[in-house]
């Protein structure tokens, strides 16, 4: 089984002025006269040229580079509260990988992988949708994974199923469960990033196994920001981390990980950053710098962007907690010699 992932110039222009110096020419004095007293031929002098005066560079209205401060006083849950009743919602990415019956040289199973990060909703007429969803119930201690995407119920965990640990809950497939066989539901606590433990949101994981293959459907998930909590204006800057893994080929580590600032512009919309991804401890990954440029939708508290640099790839988020705190969501990305990647992207305000 590989590592779980996360739990997942301002340019100035100067104006240049060229001073402009007058010519200095003096008229030379006459020579003496016979029988005429000479006239003495006064001194030319030379009129100083005035210094010229700089034309006022135009003074641009305020940058407005920082959030107005926050007028909603709306409270939220943490983002794993194992003790409460919780729908937990995101984007889902599914993983599949399938043994190609080729052993490598160093002994382990070629592994062929399949990514995909649904990011539009179930396929009906309802509009866009989060992909992935878990409904959790205290009182029986029942949970429901369902694949919005795919419009399935893949998995379903009770209680005689249920294993309680101080960072996670979880759910191993037994005769109650749905469905029956080696799967595995797991609810979990983000591990801390950049010496921040996020508050807001939490870790999904389905995995289910089968002779030859492994399926995992995963997708951070939490207290979304309310829609009137959003900041109206503005750029907010988030301390943000990437990590990225692969399965492929199967014979070692291939995991990068980087962390960039995550700009936010809130009048534009616009979300921008740059992450110079480096090879974990042990990883057998080549570093990758890649580009992250995408949007807000304010009315669903989502951020979906394209990823470019080396290879192709998308995010999709979701903003938590209080003002949009904090941002999480999934990241698939294909590097140019066709090894796919997965991971996740977490941010929060500095």
């Amino acid at each position: 089984m590989a590592r779980r992932v996360g739990p997942f110039g301002i340019v100035s222009a100067s104006l240049l002025l060229a001073a402009c110096g007058g010519d200095e020419t003096g008229a030379p004095g006459m020579g003496p006269i016979v029988g005429v007293t000479p006239t003495p031929t006064p001194t030319p002098t030379s009129t100083p040229t005035p210094s010229p005066t700089p034309s006022p560079s135009p003074t641009p209205p305020p940058a407005q580079t920082t959030i107005p401060p926050r007028t909603q006083t709306t409270a939220y849950l943490a983002g794993f509260t194992p003790a409460q009743n919780r729908d937990l919602l995101g984007f889902q990415i599914s993983v599949f990988n399938i043994e190609t019956g080729t052993t490598l040289p160093g002994g382990a199973r070629q592994i062929d992988s399949s990514i995909a990060l649904s990011e539009r909703g179930p396929r009906s007429s309802d509009g866009e949708q989060f992909t992935g969803s878990v409904s959790f119930t205290v009182s029986n201690l029942r949970a429901s994974y369902v694949d919005r995407s795919n419009n399935t119920a893949p998995f379903l965990g009770e209680a005689p199923a249920f294993v309680s640990r101080s960072d996670a809950v979880e759910w191993t497939a037994n005769s109650l469960s749905q469905p029956s066989g080696n799967s595995r539901l797991v609810w979990a606590r983000v591990t801390p990033f950049l010496g921040v433990v996020p508050q807001y949101y939490s870790w999904i994981l389905l995995e289910s196994s089968a002779p030859g293959q492994v399926v995992r459907r995963m997708f951070y998930a939490g207290s979304l920001t309310d829609d009137n909590d959003l900041p109206p204006s503005g750029l907010d800057v988030q301390r943000a981390r990437m990590t990225l893994q692969s399965d492929e080929p199967g014979d070692g580590s291939y995991e990068v990980a980087g962390e960039a600032d995550l700009l936010i512009d809130y009048t534009t919309g616009i979300v921008t950053g740059s992450f110079d991804l480096q090879p974990v401890a042990g990883s057998r990954a080549q570093p990758l710098t890649v580009t992250l440029s995408g949007e807000i939708d304010r009315a669903q508290r989502w951020v979906r962007a394209d990823i470019t640099g080396g290879g192709t790839g998308r995010f999709a988020g979701a903003m938590f907690g209080p003002y949009a705190a904090e941002i999480a969501g999934g990241v698939r990305f294909e590097r140019q010699n066709g090894q796919s990647f997965y991971g996740g992207l977490e941010g929060h305000r500095r």
